[in-house]
């Protein structure tokens, strides 16, 4: 008859030993892949290539995803608009009116992926203006003119369609 070995002290001990070398590999593994990932990013900057203007002509705001045309927007309107002057843009959106002390302007308000935020773009144009709320797509050259002492930014319509 065979006897069992009894268990001793030091290997019951191997197995925790060897699970926390098991561990700590994958752990290392995981931060390798990690800072592999960091740096392409950095590298390749994709952020940047979204919204930046240089080398583009046309920026058809219609044909890009919900986020990426919220930031599309607020870079052209609030960060860096000079940088758009005399790139085509083609935007889709509500039809808004403000009337000021200069006279009506009209802005063709694009919303978000998940429609919580709003941002409208400037449109001129000399033709017949549909109703407010409409869905228009404007589709023209982005302009700076002079008003009140400052510059302002606008889509110069070329043309522009009612939904």
């Amino acid at each position: 008859m065979k006897q069992n070995p009894k268990k001793t002290p030091e290997a019951t001990q191997e197995k925790p030993v060897k699970k926390e070398k098991i561990r700590g590999s994958f752990v290392t593994l995981f931060l390798a892949v990690l800072v592999i990932i960091g740096v392409v990013v950095v590298i390749t900057k994709p952020w940047e290539k979204a919204i930046d203007p240089a080398g583009q002509d046309r920026f058809d705001l219609t044909e890009m995803p919900g986020t990426l045309v919220y930031l599309q927007v607020h870079d052209m309107i609030n960060v860096k608009p000079a940088a758009y002057v005399d790139k085509t843009v083609k935007a889709q959106g509500a039809l808004r009116v403000a009337s000021t002390a200069a006279g009506d302007k009209y802005y063709v308000v694009i919303r978000d992926a998940e429609a919580c935020c709003a941002q409208g773009i400037e449109f001129g144009y000399t033709g017949e203006i549909p109703a407010a709320g409409t869905t228009v797509t404007v589709d023209g050259v982005f302009q700076a003119y002079e008003e009140s002492g400052g510059t302002r930014y606008r889509i110069a319509v070329c043309t522009l369609n009612a939904e």
